[in-house]
């Protein structure tokens, strides 16, 4: 766990979940997103304090990205050799007509979604 700082850092989700004023006002925010991000259909999240917002494992979560409601993958990677961005994949079409290169969206959790703004 000491390779991994940021995963051993939380266990589980945080006792009381973060409003999307909260956690907006907090400046956790994604990577720039790049026009490969929107090629393969993905939002990266960052190691650090946005990425432990999300669950441990690699699963499916609901996400409002700009308003829409959507069911994503997300997968931590964690590696064996170290840990990488973190990614929701939020399709290809969806990506293109939702996202541009450049942009860094704000982060939210409320209940069980993520929002990204």
């Amino acid at each position: 766990m000491a390779q991994f700082p940021s995963w051993g850092a939380r266990a589980s989700r945080p006792a009381t979940p973060a409003t999307p004023t909260q956690t907006f006002a907090s400046g956790y925010v994604t990577t720039n997103v790049t026009a490969q991000d929107i090629e393969a259909g993905q939002v990266r999240i960052p190691i650090g304090p946005t990425k432990r917002l999300l669950p441990l494992d690699r699963g499916d979560i609901e996400v409002v990205l700009r308003g829409r409601r959507l069911t994503c993958r997300w997968d931590p990677r964690f590696g064996a050799d170290r840990e990488r961005f973190g990614l929701i994949r939020v399709g290809r079409a969806t990506a293109t007509e939702l996202l541009t290169a450049g942009d860094v969206l704000q982060v939210a959790v409320e209940g069980s979604t993520v929002h990204l703004a």
